[in-house]
């Protein structure tokens, strides 16, 4: 039995209606399902990396269960073929619950940028204590904002369990994400102004290099690292060779819907002064990412680990992201 969570049910377990926080009976969420079944629990799929795991996960045959750590009222959380969850991940009880039954866990937890320092270690806590529970696999994404050591507190905690023979962990750490379902208010910017074939601006210095992964890469990563042997108990840095500037960015997504690029930049007096006065381009300042210095992440032991991992050229990552979100756009008229 799952308690104190709202559930949703979709797949083959049958489809049903958003309930209530109450109590909720088998086979809503199945204890019996995963272990030696193989059961694969994403948390956090209000998120493109969680959701794009999903995706990934049933095309890859899997059981899975989709976990919303945070949803508005309005968002649709069905999810063909997966049951879906909603739980508060701030108590723990929740998330043990949401994980029964679990052979692994994929932590994809992204905070909003205004609680990212109180909200993500709680929450990280809790999902290390329920991976302690049910015995399962974790593979926790340690996403960096401006330096591979500012997760320390959080990669630590996960890398004790491991190191204390607890429970199997293994961390992917990743730069910002790029791709299908990826739009944060710099992206949504650029491709807005792509799309309407005006100057797209960046805000920072164009010219300096940044590591950028397609979501969809980083979704492959989390699974592989979590069928692997041995790559357990350690940080690896999934980044691809290749860095991009922000002048690249811009003239990519101009080429993705072959028009000619024009660009911009936006200083940090611009933005601190107020002169962006659009609503879209204020909310670039909540974002924590400083886009006038370089970030490049060090992808080398993941890539001597799994040589054979492609990663997406960010021409192709940036196509598809503006073609998916053109594609949200038309959905939405």
């Amino acid at each position: 039995m799952l308690t104190h969570i709202r559930t949703v049910v979709a797949g083959p377990a049958g489809r049903g209606a958003l309930q209530g926080i109450a109590q909720v009976a088998s086979p809503t969420v199945d204890a019996s399902t995963g272990g030696g079944e193989g059961l694969s629990v994403v948390l956090g799929v209000e998120r493109p990396l969680g959701r794009v795991l999903v995706d990934k996960l049933l095309s890859d045959s899997k059981k899975v269960r989709a976990v919303y750590l945070e949803r508005q009222a309005s968002e649709e959380v069905r999810i063909p073929d997966a049951q879906t969850v909603i739980i508060d991940p701030s108590e723990a009880f929740n998330v043990t619950e949401a994980c029964t039954g679990a052979s692994v866990v994929y932590d994809c937890y992204e905070p909003n940028y205004s609680v990212w320092k109180w909200a993500w270690p709680r929450v990280t806590s809790n999902v290390v204590f329920a991976a302690i529970e049910v015995s399962a696999t974790l593979v926790f994404a340690s996403h960096l904002l401006k330096s591979e050591s500012e997760n320390e507190r959080q990669e630590a905690e996960v890398l004790r369990a491991n190191n204390s023979r607890l429970v199997r962990t293994v961390i992917a750490r990743m730069p910002q994400l790029i791709g299908v379902r990826v739009v944060n208010p710099l992206w949504k910017i650029i491709y807005d102004s792509v799309l309407a074939g005006k100057k797209a601006h960046w805000v920072g210095d164009p010219d300096v290099p940044r590591s950028l992964l397609d979501v969809e890469d980083a979704a492959t990563a989390m699974v592989d690292l979590a069928e692997t042997p041995g790559l357990a108990g350690k940080a690896w840095g999934v980044a691809s060779p290749d860095s991009i500037t922000g002048r690249q960015f811009i003239e990519l997504a101009f080429k993705a819907v072959n028009r000619k690029p024009e660009i911009g930049t936006w200083g940090r007096g611009i933005v601190i002064t107020g002169g962006l006065l659009a609503t879209d381009a204020r909310e670039v300042l909540k974002m924590p990412y400083d886009y006038h210095v370089p970030f490049q992440l060090n992808g080398k032991d993941f890539a001597d680990a799994l040589p054979t991992f492609h990663f997406t050229p960010p021409e192709v990552s940036l196509a598809k992201g503006i073609g998916w979100y053109k594609s949200s756009l038309s959905a939405k008229e």
